[in-house]
């Protein structure tokens, strides 16, 4: 079991968007996340841990809120070219569907949505103690955002949902192999409304990974969809989550069960401080697997960089002459 020192946890939620300058800007202006930098990648290793052939460009940015050890991370994929979502994608198909933000000034965000012509697709409603909770479809990631009334001054990743066509099999996974704790959920059958699937039937597992929770939900119906063997991890959607964990050993010992359970390593783990891959499962589901030494946050987008000061203005060429 994993120790004290080491519990695993959320540590990420990936989505591939086709516009990241605004994604960025939206989450960042809306939600009230702060900007932790980003890069260009490409090359082999980079191709094969996405299962995207032996060569790949992206580019990548990173936004952090008040969690230790948690991002966002944002993908625009130029090879290959990105795919759109499926136009009659539903929150009940297979795969990673739906994540839920806590913000610090509710009303704030939605009329900042509003204006970004982001509507929302319910009236908010209450959740736990009073705090209210709407979702919205993000326009350039074409998944459901909820958004849900937090604490203290700075937005977090509360969960992200992911539907699967076994909740046995995934429960193995995840709390078996992965060791992460199963506990009370945030949503009862009747929250599947808010997300545009009222009455429908399902069965859910809820997962604690650090402060952010892991939804695994199994739906009769609408029966999900199986994901299209074609899709590919850079096209539009929600891309994965991370699985953190603070130590290598910790991270091999789980790779290791997760493995056993039919689920392919994409890459080796680098003999560096940094280890990291992603996990194919059989039902075509992805998942990251990371350890990641604090003194290393900042060159990997765990630490919010500082902003410019608002007096400095980003110099303007002159074209009078």
């Amino acid at each position: 079991m994993a120790g004290a020192e080491d519990p695993p946890q959320i540590a990420q939620v990936a989505l591939c968007t086709t516009d990241l300058p605004r994604t960025a800007r939206r989450y960042m202006e809306g939600f009230g996340f702060a900007d932790a930098g980003g890069r260009v990648i490409w090359g082999q290793r980079a191709a094969r841990m996405q299962e995207l052939g032996d060569d790949m460009t992206a580019c990548m940015w990173w936004l952090v809120g008040h969690q230790d050890y948690m991002q966002l991370e944002l993908f625009f994929h130029t090879d290959p070219p990105q795919r759109p979502q499926r136009p009659d994608w539903r929150p009940s198909d297979h795969g990673w569907v739906r994540w839920g933000v806590t913000v610090p000034d509710f009303d704030r965000t939605l009329a900042v949505l509003a204006a970004d012509g982001v509507g929302t697709l319910t009236d908010p409603g209450a959740a736990d103690r009073g705090r209210r909770r709407v979702c919205v479809v993000d326009p350039d990631v074409a998944i459901v955002v909820e958004v849900m009334e937090g604490e203290g001054p700075l937005p977090g990743v509360a969960y992200a949902a992911l539907s699967v066509p076994d909740l046995g099999a995934a429960r193995a996974l995840f709390g078996d192999a992965l060791e992460l704790e199963e506990v009370d959920g945030l949503h009862d059958p009747s929250t599947e409304r808010l997300w545009g699937l009222d009455g429908a039937t399902r069965e859910m597992a809820t997962f604690r990974g650090g402060d952010v929770l892991l939804e695994v939900v199994e739906y009769r119906d609408p029966p999900g969809r199986r994901i299209d063997p074609d899709r590919r991890l850079s096209d539009q959607g929600f891309m994965n989550i991370a699985i953190g964990y603070r130590t290598r050993p910790a991270l091999e010992r789980a790779l290791d069960r997760a493995v056993a359970l039919g689920w392919t390593m994409n890459v080796p783990l680098f003999d560096r401080p940094v280890a990291a891959t992603y996990l194919s499962g059989p039902d075509g589901v992805s998942l990251e697997m990371l350890s990641m030494p604090r003194e290393l946050y900042e060159p990997y987008g765990f630490t919010a960089r500082p902003a410019l000061p608002p007096e400095v203005p980003l110099p303007v060429p002159d074209t009078s002459r």
